[in-house]
Parts: structure tokens; C-alpha cells; sequence
């Protein structure tokens, strides 16, 4: 149920467009847990810079620093671990998160996930 709940939050979102957020560990541990994390970016260059064209209307090309914290829940026991989350990245973006485990064997666990946001703003 929750892979199907997944993959159509993924096609549902597939033309969204989101923020941006720290690399998270792909193994999921059981309970609930915490996260505060810093994101800093340099520039992106004029060739870059026009992707946030949209959102800014002059000063494109400077450094990005942003937050991201929130809470989850995981579940590792079963087939597939999975864990569930709410947080905020940035001031004004709130989001909800699922992800799902889909490796367990050997040292290299990977899986998949997804983040549905709104801005509180426009």
C-alpha cells in the first residue's frame, strides 16, 4: 500500500518544482527521529542562473543558503522499511515525506522517496 501511495505521489509531483535538501542516510532506523540541517551553494554563473529567473527578479547569480528540519517516523521491521515525515525547508516552505528502503542486503542500502511541499507564499 505505501509503495503504491509512493509512486503516485512521485506522478503527481513529476512536474513540480521543489526545493533543494541535504543528503539523507538511506537506511531507515525504527522510531521517531529529528533533523536540523544547513545547506550553502556558491553561485550557479550566469549560464546557471537563469533557472531561478522565476523567483527573482534581479541578483540571480549569488550564493543559496537555506535549512531544513523535521521530524520522521521509521519502521524497519517487515519486508520493507519505510519511514514518514513533516518538516520545513527554509522559513516558509513546509513539506510532507515518505521513503521506502528498498535494499537491505550488504553494505550499500538504497532506496526511494518523495517530497510534496507548498510555499506559504507565492
Amino acid at each position: 500500500m505505501l509503495q503504491q501511495i509512493l509512486i503516485a505521489a512521485v506522478l503527481l509531483s513529476a512536474g513540480a518544482c521543489t526545493s533543494f535538501s541535504s543528503v539523507r542516510s538511506a537506511e531507515v532506523h525504527r522510531g521517531p527521529a529529528m533533523a536540523l540541517q544547513g545547506t550553502f551553494a556558491t553561485a550557479p554563473g550566469d549560464d546557471a542562473a537563469w533557472f531561478w529567473g522565476l523567483d527573482c527578479s534581479s541578483d540571480c547569480n549569488r550564493a543559496l543558503a537555506s535549512f531544513d528540519g523535521g521530524v520522521t517516523f521509521g519502521n524497519a521491521s517487515g519486508r520493507t522499511p519505510y519511514s514518514v515525515g513533516a518538516g520545513f525547508s527554509g522559513l516558509l516552505y513546509p513539506y510532507l515525506e515518505g521513503y521506502t528502503q528498498l535494499n537491505r542486503a550488504g553494505q550499500n542500502p538504497w532506496g526511494a522517496g518523495v517530497r510534496v511541499g507548498v510555499p506559504l507564499h507565492s
